[in-house]
């Protein structure tokens, strides 16, 4: 099954739909996950959901599809060498760095991509690489050309950590709906056939309940195969 949906499309919704705050939006943002990380820490998140604390200090680390950017923050304040967003929107990187620079932040770097693969990051290479509830929103086509991308930016001992919308259905399938604007999921098998065919081992795995009773959240660690 393929999904085609043009990325303009997809911006313009998720803009119109408020996804996005605008720079001092971010900064606020930004300074409730400090003083909440219970609350708001992806690497807690993680931790809770997976057998294992992925430690991103000292690590170049890559975020795909940022938003706001703040989770690049939480990735400096926990000791990343620097860190990298990508973005398919010129005016959402824009207020991250905006919003970034205002909180005190200098050590990142922002990248604006096509939204159909991860070509403006070529000649880079990452020790740690995550995307959060960005996958279902890329059509089957683009995840491929992903997967072939994040192989290439991936150190030989670098990590990626993927959350996919899964489904307990027997195919994949699109979808539309208010709370998520688009959607594709994968069933587990489908997903790791896709890690499989584009050289990752999976490392680590957990399942986060989201949704009806035939969705839910699959947490993929992985590295390359060597």
């Amino acid at each position: 099954m393929h999904c085609l949906v043009p990325k303009d499309y997809i911006w313009s919704k998720l803009h119109a739909a408020d996804y996005h705050p605008d720079t001092q939006g971010i900064v606020a943002r930004i300074e409730t996950a400090r003083k909440n990380p219970s609350e708001y820490s992806l690497i807690q998140f993680w931790s809770k959901h997976l057998n294992e604390d992925l430690v991103v200090s000292g690590k170049d680390v890559l975020e795909i599809g940022h938003g706001g950017g703040w989770y690049l923050a939480e990735m400096i304040d926990a000791g990343s060498r620097k860190v990298f967003g990508l973005e398919i929107s010129a005016e959402l990187n824009l207020r991250a760095s905006q919003a970034l620079a205002q909180t005190g932040y200098s050590n990142f770097q922002l990248v604006t991509g096509s939204g159909s693969d991860l070509s403006a990051l070529r000649g880079s290479t990452f020790d740690f690489i995550y995307a959060n509830t960005v996958v279902q929103h890329l059509s089957t086509q683009t995840l491929a050309k992903y997967l072939r991308d994040i192989s290439g930016l991936l150190n030989d001992k670098g990590l990626c950590v993927l959350q996919v919308l899964q489904t307990q259905s027997s195919s994949s399938r699109k979808r539309f709906s208010r709370s998520d604007l688009f959607s594709v999921a994968y069933t587990t098998s489908e997903f790791n056939s896709l890690l499989l065919k584009y050289g990752f081992s999976l490392k680590d795995y957990a399942e986060i309940k989201y949704g009806g009773k035939d969705d839910y959240w699959g947490l993929y660690v992985f590295n390359r195969t060597l």
